[in-house]
């Protein structure tokens, strides 16, 4: 008995001994507030001022996160708080701006986009919905009467010409047009003009031919859908005769033609209408 107590005493100034020296062997190293990595290594504290990738002593005054490797400081500024890396975010990632509307609108990719103006779909891409005009599969009307409409505007004229498509006035069903000539000069000058439309924005068909001027004067017609019954058909190539029209709905699009003839001739006019849907 008296032995075995001999031994576990040697034992146990053994292990005291051995720690002791182990523990003087590491605080000795200490040259500031350290912190155990484990029982044979310690690492001084490492702050802020120590910059980025830290690897050990890690007791920052600032917030680091784990790059898998290293520590990294958080990153911020005063205006928008934390800085997000959105390069790291799997898939896509879209940052939204401010687009421009406009016609052929490409279908957005993604559902934070807004298209701001309304728009209709023509089943490829998306356009504007207009306004007393005809669209991409819809047609809405601004207004239902519209008074005194520029259809020409007002000047002198030596050569025969038209305005080109004329847009906005294939959903009214009814129409007074005035040409109102103000001045002519020239030796036996003609002005003729006549009222076409288009159902395919590319053939014209006239629908209304004035009486023709060789003077000053105001001429009226007064344009209908409703065509009366047996009315005969009329030759989409051909001017109706002078002081004629042709009753019924009319395309899309019209516009003002007028033809003038003579020896140095000038004829100074417009054209305005009324349009009732």
């Amino acid at each position: 008995m008296k032995k075995y107590i001999h031994i576990m005493s040697i034992i146990v100034i053994l292990f005291v001994t051995v720690s002791a020296i182990l523990a003087f062997a590491a605080i000795t190293q200490i040259s500031g507030l350290a912190v155990a990595q484990s029982n044979f290594k310690w690492n001084n504290v490492k702050d802020a001022a120590q910059g980025d990738n830290l690897t050990n002593g890690i007791l920052a005054n600032s917030l680091y996160l784990y790059d898998g490797t290293n520590f990294d400081r958080i990153r911020g500024d005063t205006t928008n708080g934390i800085d997000v890396d959105v390069t790291r975010v799997s898939g896509n990632v879209t940052v939204i701006s401010n687009d421009t509307p406009t016609d052929s609108y490409t279908t957005p990719t993604d559902a934070l986009s807004t298209y701001s103006l309304t728009g209709i779909y023509n089943g490829t891409t998306w356009d504007m919905l207009r306004s007393a005009s005809k669209s991409t599969g819809s047609i809405v009307n601004a207004v239902d009467f519209i008074q005194n409409n520029v259809l020409l505007a007002s000047g002198a004229r030596t050569t025969s010409s038209n305005t080109g498509p004329l847009t906005g006035y294939g959903n009214y069903r009814s129409a007074i047009i005035q040409v109102n000539v103000t001045a002519a000069s020239g030796t036996t000058p003609t002005l003729d003009v006549y009222i076409d439309t288009s159902i395919d924005d590319t053939n014209w068909l006239n629908i209304a031919h004035y009486t023709q001027f060789t003077t000053t004067g105001r001429r009226v017609f007064r344009l209908n859908e409703y065509q009366p019954g047996g009315a005969a058909d009329a030759d989409a190539t051909a001017d109706l005769g002078a002081g004629t029209q042709q009753q019924g709905s009319w395309g899309s699009t019209i516009r003002i033609r007028w033809v003038i003839t003579g020896t140095s001739p000038s004829f100074t006019f417009d054209v305005t209408g009324t349009f009732k849907s």
